[in-house]
C-alpha cells in the first residue's frame, strides 16, 4: 500500500475496502504469487483473463451470496491504531537498529525483513 502505484488499499471508508488488493494488486501481485500454489502454474492476469473475469463475475457473485448472511452477522470490533512513534515502539526500533525518524533506515529495515521472509521460504528476491 506504500508503493507507487499502490497494490493494496490503505485504511479507507467504507472500512471493508481497507487492506484489500485493488485491480493492479490482483493482476500484478496476488494472481502471479498465489496461482502456482493453487493451480501448479503461474497465471498471468492479462486482457484475456480480465475478460473471462468480467464474463464469469455474475456466477461468482451468486456463489458468494450464500456467505453474505454469515458475513453480515460478524460483529465489527474497533481497531486501535498502533503508535509507531511511541516510547515502546521507539525502544523496539532502536534495539533493531532502526531510526523511525529516518525513512531510509525504515526502508532498509523493511528490505531486511523481506529478505529474511524470503529466505525462510527458500526463495530469492526478484530484481
Amino acid at each position: 500500500m506504500c508503493d507507487d502505484p499502490e497494490w493494496i488499499n490503505g485504511l479507507s471508508y467504507p472500512i471493508v475496502e481497507s487492506y484489500h488488493p485493488n485491480s493492479a494488486g490482483h493482476a500484478s501481485g496476488y494472481t502471479p504469487a498465489v496461482s502456482p500454489l493453487l493451480t501448479g502454474a503461474t497465471v498471468t492476469a492479462g486482457p484475456a483473463l480480465e475478460r473471462r473475469a468480467v464474463r464469469t463475475a455474475p456466477a461468482q457473485a451468486a456463489t458468494q451470496r450464500q456467505y453474505a448472511a454469515l458475513d453480515a452477522a460478524i460483529e465489527p470490533k474497533p481497531v486501535e491504531p498502533v503508535d509507531l512513534h511511541g516510547a515502546e515502539a521507539r525502544r523496539a526500533a532502536a534495539r533493531a537498529g532502526v531510526d523511525v525518524d529516518d525513512p531510509a533506515s525504515v526502508a532498509a529495515a523493511d528490505r531486511r525483513a523481506d529478505a529474511r521472509q524470503l529466505a525462510a521460504r527458500g526463495e530469492r528476491p526478484v530484481g
